[in-house]
């Protein structure tokens, strides 16, 4: 099962995929290892093209600034989360890139740059920190390379031409707190089903009420060919629906972490070993 943030990404970018191609096609997933679209999608004949690779046939080792692809080689590219990971200045060059092996469009996602966005996510790392006595895994190389500008990007995706639209996906405070849930959980022994459970939830009660602002992602659909903006319209639920929603989320992610905190601990966590233990070999 997917995180809450991967599914976010991922399960949007499944909906703008099937609005965008009329039946199965030739796609190219930018920095996808390990193949999470690959799997929600897999009438599609995907390709993963990423400096990690584990299997010979569809993944190509190669990164997004210099795609080891032939001119519109595939009818359609998606990268979710790369350009955060790329320096600012090389971000122009690996959307070149995209832009030159498709036929049709492509699909961008990234935590985009504002103050709040910004602020979250130093909060999280802080917490990852002070938690774990290490830099956050992912959010340390945010801070690195700064977060994408979507002004930015979408200037420059329109300069080859076509339609563009944007969408925000992930309340910010929202993916606050379970970004803060998670850290919490790597801290708790035995809480992985507890983690499948909420992320489980998640998937079945929250994703909906997703799309709106401010929001931690940006979600980019650029179609080549459109001539008319792009008018395609996300899920939007009831106020009160969403509240209902977000109270039980709440109410079974706060009784799931009590679970864990309240558990009895393993005797041998708090009596030492009636035999002792043999010492290590150097």
């Amino acid at each position: 099962m997917l995180t809450f943030d991967a599914f976010q990404r991922c399960e949007t970018v499944r909906h703008l995929l099937n609005w965008s191609l009329p039946g199965p096609s030739r796609l190219l997933d930018v920095g996808g290892y390990p193949g999470r679209m690959r799997t929600m999608l897999p009438d599609h004949d995907w390709v993963i093209c990423d400096p990690r690779v584990d299997s010979p046939g569809n993944q190509v080792r190669g990164g997004a600034e210099r795609l080891p692809f032939k001119d519109q080689s595939f009818d359609f590219i998606v990268s979710l989360d790369v350009l955060e990971h790329i320096p600012p200045e090389r971000r122009g060059p690996a959307l070149e890139e995209m832009i030159r092996v498709s036929r049709q469009g492509l699909i961008l996602s990234f935590p985009h740059k504002h103050p709040l966005v910004e602020a979250a996510e130093r909060h999280v790392r802080d917490t990852y920190r002070h938690f774990h006595g290490k830099e956050h895994p992912w959010l340390s190389e945010h801070a690195l390379h700064d977060l994408p500008d979507p002004q930015v990007i979408t200037g420059h995706l329109l300069r080859s031409g076509g339609q563009v639209a944007v969408f925000d996906v992930g309340q910010l405070s929202r993916w606050v707190y379970l970004q803060m849930v998670d850290v919490l959980l790597e801290a708790l022994p035995g809480s992985l089903d507890t983690a499948g459970e909420l992320n489980r939830l998640y998937e079945e009660l929250m994703y909906v009420t997703e799309f709106q602002t401010p929001a931690y992602r940006k979600i980019i659909l650029h179609l080549f060919h459109a001539d008319e903006p792009i008018t395609l319209t996300l899920i939007e639920p009831e106020r009160n629906e969403e509240t209902e929603a977000e109270i039980e989320f709440h109410k079974r992610v706060t009784m799931g972490v009590l679970d864990l905190v309240n558990r009895p601990k393993p005797e041998s966590l708090f009596k030492p070993a009636a035999v002792p233990l043999p010492a290590m070999k150097p």
